[in-house]
């Protein structure tokens, strides 16, 4: 089969990914009377009738195989195949080019592959190789359901890749062994690892690592009215430990997706799961929830913010099956309330006692 593509595919690295291989002899091709732009807010292009035309590359002689491997990975982007007539340095060529109905999508700016390696690049080639790991294990339906949690884990992969440390560097810890066992909503891996000692590397130990998200973390702050505002939902932790009352007090959270900021998505969790707009970020730390065990990253903000006395006190999305109740403290209440232990739950704890010790100045910039 022939095929012109003419946005995220046109980034060698990626179709080599996609393919397995690089021996496909692309070269550049033009589809007149086509125009490529970006989806709004999103980080892959669609094709429009009509324009200019739209620059790409001729992909000839793909196999079988090739095309099932493309056809598993756009399809978790809803792109399907359908006939074109390109224009080569050859003259014009029958091909096929994945595309999806741009009515379902709102239009952008004008597509740029140099744009997108500079902003998305990374993050799409962590999240292409988990990716093309599961061909051939689900199906590209389940494929497509994964895929915002596989952008997510990539993200978080991208982020801590440039943390400032310290002590043994990552390369020192010899991989015996990886296996996961689980893969969900969460994944589970187990490893055998060898660390560095004073003599050498230590003899082989057996770890497993719950394979999680990095969230952002927001305690809502009204500075005028100095009041905060907490939610409470059910949690599944709690209820598994046997825990009698397993519906806790939160701040507002949420995984940050993909390419997203933190800071962006915690103004996105605080519209979605409060219905408040977030006026300013005011950081308070990160890091990790349980690295003994986990790889949970937690962003944590105080946002300041209007927290009027009408403000509906129930909150989430339906579609994320989120049913929170939420609640106005006054500052003085709520820390006194975390002075006697009230919370539970120790991402609250560490922003309610950052809280504390910045109230005064944050009260200030009310």
């Amino acid at each position: 089969m022939d095929l012109f593509v003419y946005g995220t595919l046109c980034h060698p690295e990626l179709l080599h990914l996609v393919l397995g291989h690089n021996r496909v002899k692309a070269r550049p091709a033009r589809l007149e009377n086509a125009r490529s732009a970006w989806v709004a807010g999103q980080s892959w292009p669609i094709l429009i009738d009509g324009g200019d035309g739209a620059d790409g590359l001729f992909l000839p002689d793909l196999g079988p195989e090739d095309v099932a491997r493309l056809d598993y990975y756009e399809a978790g982007f809803g792109y399907a195949l359908v006939p074109v007539t390109v224009q080569t340095a050859d003259g014009p060529r029958a091909a096929q080019v994945y595309r999806t109905d741009p009515a379902h999508w709102p239009e952008g700016a004008k597509w740029n592959l140099t744009d997108w390696v500079a902003r998305f690049w990374p993050v799409t080639q962590e999240a292409a190789t988990e990716a093309m790991t599961l061909y051939g294990r689900i199906d590209a339906h389940e494929l497509a359901r994964r895929w915002p949690l596989i952008r997510a884990r990539a993200g978080a992969r991208v982020r801590a890749r440039v943390e400032a440390g310290e002590g043994h560097a990552r390369a020192k810890v010899d991989v015996a062994q990886r296996h996961r066992p689980y893969e969900g909503f969460y994944h589970i891996d187990e490893y055998g690892l060898s660390l560095p000692t004073e003599t050498g590397q230590s003899p082989i130990m057996s770890r497993a690592v719950h394979i999680g998200y990095d969230a952002a973390l927001v305690l809502p702050y009204d500075a005028r009215r100095d009041r905060v505002l907490l939610l409470r939902q059910f949690r599944p932790g709690p209820f598994a430990r046997g825990a009698e009352y397993p519906w806790l007090w939160e701040p507002v959270a949420g995984i940050v997706d993909g390419s997203e900021t933190p800071e962006a998505a915690a103004v996105r969790e605080s519209r979605e799961e409060a219905g408040i707009e977030i006026r300013q970020l005011v950081f308070a730390g990160q890091g990790y929830a349980s690295p003994g065990s986990s790889t949970d990253h937690h962003f944590l903000y105080v946002g300041l913010c209007d927290l009027p006395d009408d403000l509906p006190l129930r909150g989430g999305l339906e579609e994320e099956g989120e049913d929170l109740e939420l609640a106005l403290l006054s500052a003085k209440d709520f820390i006194a309330r975390l002075d006697v232990g009230t919370y539970p739950v120790v991402p609250l704890q560490m922003l309610g006692h950052w809280f504390a010790r910045h109230h005064e100045a944050l009260r200030a910039k009310g």
